[in-house]
């Protein structure tokens, strides 16, 4: 199991990505001083691929670098996939 946090600019962005990752039920946060998230509780370990994939993806279609915590752990996730051949 592992919980996702996805920090949002606005609560526009917010509302967004919540919707982009709808398919992982993810729940909308606003904290005490106005700073938004999107939070995915994954469940199988094996959906954390997808549900980074899907942040990836709507970043990379948005514009800008998603800054991701997993378990507490900070990362600046790169939303251009390589193109290892």
């Amino acid at each position: 199991m592992a919980n996702v946090t996805i920090s949002a600019a606005t609560d526009e962005s917010a509302v967004a990505l919540e919707a982009a990752l709808a398919p992982f039920a993810p729940q909308l946060i606003e904290d005490a001083d106005g700073q938004w998230r999107v939070a995915v509780h994954v469940v199988n370990g094996s959906k954390l691929g997808v549900v980074l994939n899907a942040v990836a993806r709507h970043f990379r279609e948005q514009g800008g670098a998603p800054h991701v915590e997993v378990d507490g752990i900070r990362y600046l996730l790169d939303p251009h996939p390589r193109n290892d051949a």
